[in-house]
């Protein structure tokens, strides 16, 4: 949630107005998993295997998240890829096909990947 209402804070809402709009999201998120289960109550760019958006995502938190997580060893955009990768997990439970899983997939380690390729040389 801090990382959420930082993110927000930098777009220009104030810290109240942003816990206000996330609690409201997480109420709705948590009826929606306690009707449907966690597995079917997942939604998002994820979910739908909408690579393009999650491209997007990890640009914008390139540019604008690189200190709103609160946490020193680890960016909003590396924070995205972490959690994304999990939720890759359950979309695919859910029933993403399996090429939308690796587009997906792609996206979210294609920084760790150039990054590993780096410390090698």
């Amino acid at each position: 949630m801090r990382v959420a209402v930082g993110l927000l804070e930098e777009a220009g809402w104030t810290e109240k107005e942003a816990t206000a709009a996330l609690v409201r999201l997480s109420e709705g998120v948590l009826v929606s998993v306690s009707r449907r289960g966690p597995v079917a109550a997942l939604t998002g760019p994820i979910r739908r295997g909408d690579v393009e958006t999650v491209k997007r995502h990890l640009a914008i938190l390139a540019e604008v998240g690189s200190g709103s997580t609160g946490l020193s060893v680890v960016s909003s955009a590396d924070l995205y890829r972490m959690l994304g990768l999990i939720a890759l997990e359950i979309a695919k439970e859910a029933g993403l096909e399996p090429a939308g899983a690796e587009r997906i997939r792609r996206a979210l380690t294609r920084k760790m990947a150039a990054t590993r390729r780096r410390r090698r040389e």
